[in-house]
């Protein structure tokens, strides 16, 4: 819904998808406050591209117990030509909510297995030769978050969200 949402109300639309992660040796809560805070912060800064999103939370591979979150993010295109910006924008962000500095490897851009990927996520185009090919390589990246093998449910927690529609 966000995916055709987006693609009617803009021309073009940037579609990119964020792993953030938690620190080794994190000993802090996993539930979804920290990450709640920082998209809200990361949202905020995105605000003159229009941004929608979705989210889901994830069991870490062999680490029983331990989070992590993806997010795709969907933005006017017209105003943005890549994610790199946007994913260093967004380190920044979660270093600050987890009350770190430095350098950090916690957030990661997923970059697309497709030729039609390009600078770290799609470009969809409304009105080009590629605009449904580009559109339904976006859709199958994003519906990774989708995959329920590592997704375990939590008492009292979400494990996905969405922006609101108008």
């Amino acid at each position: 819904e966000r995916l055709d949402w987006m693609c009617a109300k803009h021309s073009q639309v940037l579609s990119f998808i964020l792993v953030v992660q938690f620190p080794d040796g994190y000993e802090g809560d996993f539930d979804n406050r920290l990450f709640s805070r920082f998209l809200a912060d990361f949202m905020r800064s995105l605000g003159r591209y229009d941004p929608a999103y979705v989210w889901c939370r994830e069991e870490c591979p062999g680490a029983p117990g331990r989070f992590h979150h993806h997010l795709v993010v969907l933005l006017n295109g017209n105003l943005s030509q890549n994610a790199w910006g946007h994913a260093e924008d967004a380190r920044r962000f979660w270093l600050r909510t987890l009350g770190r500095s430095g350098s950090s490897r916690l957030v990661h851009l997923c970059e697309p297995a497709s030729e039609l990927g390009l600078q770290g996520g799609f470009k969809i185009v409304r009105g080009s030769s590629s605009c449904r090919t580009t559109f339904d390589e976006a859709f199958q990246h994003a519906s990774y978050i989708a995959k329920t093998a590592s997704k375990t449910r939590a008492c009292g927690v979400r494990s996905f969200g969405c922006s609101e529609l108008p």
